[in-house]
Order: C-alpha cells, then structure tokens, then sequence
C-alpha cells in the first residue's frame, strides 16, 4: 500500500517541522538563559598536602617534583620530569594504581608531556588499609616552564598542583 501525499501537505508539513524548530530552539535558549551552567571552581593545593579521590575511598599526595637524572638507556631525553606521590587505600580491599597523572603545561596552550618509559619498582597495586608511593617520569621540554597536575577535573571543580620546573 501506498501513501501519496499532494504538494500542498508536503508544505504543510515542511512548515511544522520548521515551527517545531523554531520553538525547541527558543526554549533551550531560554533554559540557558535562565539556568546558566555553574561556574568551574578551581582549587589549588601544594606539594605535600593530601587530596581525596573522588573515584574511591582514597588519597594522593604529590610528595615531590623535580628534573632527574634518571634515564632509560634506550630513550634519549635531555630533561625527565619525576613526579613522586603516594596513594592511601582506606577500604578492605587491594586498590589498583591506575591513576596516571594528568600533567601539562600552565599556560593557554596546556601541552601534555609526553610519559617517560623508565622501568621501576614500583608495585601496581595499593594493599588494604595501606599506602604506597608511585614515581611517574615526563619528558620535558629544554627550557623552564610552568605546569599543573590536574587532580579533578569536572563541570563544577578543577583541583591542580602547581609548579615551576
């Protein structure tokens, strides 16, 4: 079976949807305009201050940040960045280190360093009711610059550690 619709229902319907448009789209103009999203609040902490986790029931602390002299024999860099922190595991249960560090540059650009590939022997998990403490490795750059490690990063909140290195 067939549906034919005549010329003039075909405009009709053109127009509808049109209207339909129209009015969706001053509605959520309207709903911005009324209800604003929130403003980022971003918060800056120090080398040495504990941070909660929000994904667990867990902290980080950045122990300490600094240009190493430490290399890969395979990887030639002339700058490697070592960010030591250590995670505290406050449930009964074995914890992953899966947080890879969110570490970029301050300014309006934010370049990423890129990870360092340096074999250490640091575990991969955190015990129960325990902490441990992490070494990650960033090549940098050869001058002098400033960064941030992004602990939290959401619509509401930003947490950062910065430093100049």
């Amino acid at each position: 079976m067939r549906i034919y619709m005549t010329m003039e229902d075909a405009i009709k319907a053109i127009i509808f949807f049109f209207i339909l448009a129209f009015i969706f789209g001053a509605y959520t103009h309207f709903k911005e305009k009324t209800n604003p999203a929130p403003e980022q609040k971003i918060e800056k902490i120090h080398i040495g201050e504990q941070y909660p986790l929000a994904e667990s029931a867990s902290n980080i602390v950045i122990n300490s940040v600094e240009v190493t002299q430490e290399r890969n024999e395979l990887v030639k860099a002339d700058r490697v960045l070592k960010v030591n922190y250590t995670l505290t595991n406050k449930t009964d249960e074995p914890m992953e280190n899966n947080k890879s560090l969110n570490v970029i540059e301050s300014s309006e650009i934010g370049h990423q360093p890129v990870e360092y590939p340096l074999i250490t022997n640091d575990p991969s998990k955190v015990e129960a009711n325990s902490s441990t403490t992490f070494n990650d490795y960033y090549t940098l750059p050869d001058e002098k610059q400033s960064y941030q490690i992004i602990l939290e990063n959401n619509e509401y909140r930003k947490t950062i550690v910065e430093f100049d290195i």
